[in-house]
């Protein structure tokens, strides 16, 4: 979900796992602009295309750690092509949490705004959660980033726990 931390936990993980990272949003806007923009100008719609490509493209790298857009395993056949590359993290937040991480950060997202930033909230996981909970593991991504790349790591290596 927006505001978990996965770019910035993505690229702690990468680092400690020697992996390249990829973001695809950040991805997608170095080829076609920003996101409010592809959103504004061509619809969600081609927009979730975009990601759908964009994660083939980078699904077929090796050794690396890639973070994606909130709504990315929600489209097309995304989550089980995740689900068939990889090891898929659900780093799960409270409302609260991604409250008060996206409440200085709204700009340049489309799906939500300053002025309804829990309502809004509430009603993308509502339906996402479905597909956020087929990932591989779920982790508690409400702490520190670290706090959070070292529970990944746990999960990746559980022989040495």
């Amino acid at each position: 979900m927006m505001g978990s931390g996965k770019s910035t936990v993505g690229r702690l993980l990468a680092e400690k796992l020697g992996f390249d990272f990829y973001d695809t949003d950040a991805l997608i806007e170095a080829e076609h602009g920003p996101i409010s923009g592809i959103f504004a100008t061509n619809g969600e719609s081609h927009f979730r295309q975009l990601e759908t490509k964009t994660l083939s493209d980078v699904s077929l790298q090796q050794g690396a750690v890639i973070a994606t857009g909130g709504g990315l395993p929600c489209f097309a056949d995304n989550m089980s092509s995740m689900q068939n590359s990889g090891i898929v993290i659900y780093m799960s937040c409270s409302i609260p949490t991604l409250k008060l991480r996206l409440t200085e950060h709204t700009a340049g997202r489309p799906l939500i705004n300053q002025h309804n930033i829990e309502e809004r909230l509430i009603g993308l996981l509502k339906p996402r959660r479905k597909y956020y909970e087929k990932a591989h593991y779920t982790v508690d991504g409400n702490s520190d980033p670290e706090s959070v790349a070292n529970e990944i790591m746990k999960c990746l290596s559980p022989n040495d726990n």
